[in-house]
């Protein structure tokens, strides 16, 4: 992925547990880095002047010291400051948030930015990774439940649908995890006819609401979800809850 940044031992790169990644030495080795991304991993990639990787170093530094920003990797290629500035948040499957590297800005706005950004919509959860998925929702958590034998078929075919649908449902945070997984076990979700979807609220009564869409197969769309939502929430509403 490119040579990495010549600096001192206390330049970010030289930091062990930091993950300020490297410096490419041309675009193309930039973006060969950005595409072999692991859709687990969350990139903030920019391209630009020296202040910019200045301002990028700090925010890389704090983010590790509070902790939001521990699993954030950051990719820079310089261009002298010729062109317009570029940065953007990739995380998720093809989720990607632009960033206005251009004008007045600071360590700070890009920290605002990325605390705001740095989740995804519709992120994958298993047993050995939680913590993240459960800081998403606030009023509930929505997980969908693949096929192991068509894991990766179903993300690539459904992650649009249901980034669609977390972008409406505000509060509510959406992810997927693969049926064999132990994290079904832990949250006890049964999941046979995939995909499986399950709204877990966090008002009392707790309870959990499922619904296999298998039948639908290609005519899942964010109609079919938004029902499920809207039927979940009014019998959740009926039991007494608060919503």
């Amino acid at each position: 992925m490119g040579h990495s940044i010549p600096a001192h031992p206390e330049h970010p790169a030289f930091l062990p547990w930091c993950r300020f990644a490297v410096s490419e030495e041309n675009q193309a080795a930039f973006d060969k880095a950005l595409k072999k991304r692991e859709t687990h991993e969350v990139v903030f990639a920019a391209i630009g002047g020296p202040k910019l990787k200045e301002l990028l170093d700090v925010v890389a530094l704090k983010g590790h010291r509070d902790g939001w920003g521990s699993k954030i990797r950051y990719f820079f290629w310089s261009d002298g400051g010729r062109g317009r500035p570029f940065a953007a948040v990739y995380r998720g499957l093809n989720e990607m948030e632009h960033f206005d590297a251009a004008g007045q800005i600071s360590s700070e706005t890009i920290e605002e930015f990325l605390k705001d950004e740095y989740v995804p919509k519709f992120s994958q959860v298993t047993a050995a990774d939680m913590n993240s998925v459960f800081g998403a929702g606030t009023k509930g958590n929505v997980f969908v439940c693949f096929d192991p034998a068509r894991f990766e078929a179903q993300v690539n075919k459904y992650t649009k649908v249901f980034v669609k649908v977390a972008r409406k449902w505000k509060g509510y945070g959406f992810s997927y995890f693969d049926a064999s997984d132990p994290f079904s076990k832990i949250i006890s979700i049964e999941c046979q006819e995939f995909p499986v979807v399950t709204l877990k609220p966090l008002r009392r009564p707790f309870a959990s609401y499922n619904k296999s869409f298998a039948h639908l197969g290609d005519a899942l769309n964010e109609k079919h979800i938004n029902e499920f939502m809207k039927e979940s929430i009014a019998a959740h509403r009926s039991a007494g809850a608060e919503l």
